[in-house]
């Protein structure tokens, strides 16, 4: 009789063996002849993953670190699909590192010995593009055991598509039986090979955002109600007053924490442009309230001729400014309308040299590569350079040679 195949992650790590995953294996294969595009990084996963796996949820991941959270990290997540399943009074708060086995065994693990610098160049690219699937939140009710290096668990993911949003909904077979400093090691020696294929690549990841507890907000003027864009389901949104400017309500505290930040570090942000909707609106009833503040018809119309725009700005109910997560932050940088090619490494100022290597720390990052001044609120799990890759001329060398290169 045959020996039955183990589907134990780490006896038989084949893709997909854990959760009972269809792989087709005729379809796409990305290999060294396709791996020639800008944007590989961003599309690895979509155009090699997706075509050839059917994956079923929830799965079942292989623990490799697991703490629980005080209270105030519920507020931490930043992605409202998570945020909306981890809502439980009577629930701790847990994170959880974890392979996926089908997106783990795709790579070659990390075994914190010399082989690891012997990866191939196709592992370290899959390696850099499936780096951010390990992390789960979720929550863990009183009497539940917490995971152990080894335990199996199941997850889910918010954004299926993506593999972003992780979520962790509990054990699923304890295991611990991994030996920690082994684990410890082998997971050093990944984030450095992680490291050295992004500086290879062009597109380190950078580090992850954040999301601190919201600041007070309640002692902001109230600003208009306001409607979403076309392109984000519509409807409306409460706003309160910053700088004289609308802000969507659910992300001005997040806003106010990073300002209050930079204040205390000596560094003034000044909005020039936050929450939109198609026609201009004003905030006389506030303090520094400000008349005729531009819609997105006026900006399109002001700034654009037939489908060329300057500076780049996206048509009515396309812009993130009318989803209410984007944020025009004066930078005080040379070249308002910068046409995407140039660097000025001696000119960086004090206040983009402070976004560039705290924003992501409150879940900020940038959002169009054209706009030095464009900063969008994502929350926590994202990336510092999931729009804008690091060696764009628009940050200035800063993560290349620059004082960033270490903050990576």
């Amino acid at each position: 009789m045959a020996k039955e195949t183990s589907k134990d992650v780490r006896v038989n790590a084949v893709p997909g063996t854990q959760n009972d995953d269809t792989i087709d294996f005729n379809s796409f294969r990305l290999s060294l002849d396709n791996l020639n595009s800008d944007t590989v990084i961003q599309t690895m996963i979509g155009e090699f993953i997706a075509p050839i796996v059917k994956l079923f949820y929830p799965r079942r991941a292989e623990v490799i670190q697991a703490e629980l959270l005080s209270e105030e990290a519920a507020k931490f997540y930043g992605i409202p699909e998570v945020s909306a399943k981890l809502k439980d009074e009577d629930a701790k708060y847990i994170v959880v590192t974890a392979y996926d086995d089908f997106v783990d065994s795709l790579i070659r693990k990390p075994t914190g010995t010399a082989d690891d610098a012997k990866m191939s160049f196709f592992d370290r690219a899959l390696t850099l593009c499936l780096k951010q699937t390990s992390t789960f939140y979720g929550t863990k009710v009183i009497g539940d055991p917490i995971p152990e290096i080894g335990d199996i668990v199941w997850i889910d993911y918010a954004d299926r598509a993506n593999k972003r949003g992780g979520i962790y909904k509990g054990v699923a077979e304890k295991i611990g039986v991994m030996p920690g400093g082994i684990v410890a090691s082998a997971y050093a020696a990944f984030e450095n090979i992680v490291g050295t294929i992004g500086d290879m690549l062009g597109e380190t990841p950078g580090n992850e955002t954040l999301t601190p507890a919201l600041a007070d907000i309640s002692d902001l003027c109230e600003g208009p109600i306001m409607e979403k864009g076309s392109s984000f389901g519509g409807g409306t949104v409460e706003t309160v007053v910053i700088d004289g400017l609308p802000v969507a309500k659910d992300v001005a505290g997040y806003y106010v924490t990073m300002k209050g930040a930079a204040r205390a570090a000596g560094v003034t942000l000044t909005t020039s442009s936050a929450m939109r909707e198609s026609e201009n609106v004003n905030t006389l009833g506030c303090p520094d309230g400000k008349a005729d503040i531009p819609g997105q018809k006026t900006l399109y119309a002001k700034n654009c001729e037939g489908d060329v725009c300057d500076p780049k700005t996206a048509k009515d109910g396309e812009s993130n400014h009318q989803k209410g997560n984007a944020f025009d932050i004066d930078m005080e940088m040379p070249s308002w309308n910068y046409s995407g090619n140039e660097s000025y490494p001696n000119e960086i100022t004090p206040i983009y040299k402070w976004m560039m290597l705290n924003a992501h720390n409150y879940g900020f990052i940038r959002g169009v590569d054209t706009e030095r001044w464009h900063w969008e609120y994502v929350g926590a799990g994202s990336s510092q350079f999931a729009k804008v890759s690091r060696n764009h001329p628009s940050w200035d060398e800063f993560f290349i040679n620059g004082e960033g290169v270490d903050t990576l």
